[in-house]
């Protein structure tokens, strides 16, 4: 990945835009999906899968990571305690995954995972 951080991505989203005019929805959704893993990168997850309508991150998956005793573990913890309706948490061969059921698209999944970050 050549885009490492926010202020690239719009450099490089205002290079497109100059050269090619009006960015189509399914690019800015390509976007969307750089920033859902640097969010998820800050949550300690490794692994993000999206699909019917299932959203499903895999942390760390070394039980020793400083991660199962950081603060990011509290809101996680606390994420899916508010949100039980729709989430939960699984413990699957020396890795957690979170579950999040009812998310369709790209920009829904960035939300949850900003939400969990500014708990």
């Amino acid at each position: 990945d050549v885009i490492k951080n926010e202020q690239e991505l719009l450099s490089f989203q205002n290079s497109l835009k100059d050269r090619f005019g009006p960015i189509p929805e399914t690019v800015n959704d390509l976007f969307k999906t750089n920033h859902l893993r640097w969010f998820c990168e800050k949550l300690g997850i490794e692994k993000l899968v999206l699909k019917n309508e299932t959203f499903k991150a895999y942390f760390v998956s070394n039980e020793n990571e400083k991660f199962y005793t950081s603060e990011i573990d509290g809101k996680i913890l606390s994420f899916v305690k508010t949100h039980h309706n729709i989430c939960r948490l699984k413990d699957a061969s020396k890795r957690v995954i979170l579950i999040i059921n009812s998310v369709n698209s790209i920009e829904k999944a960035l939300n949850l995972a900003k939400q969990i970050h500014n708990i």
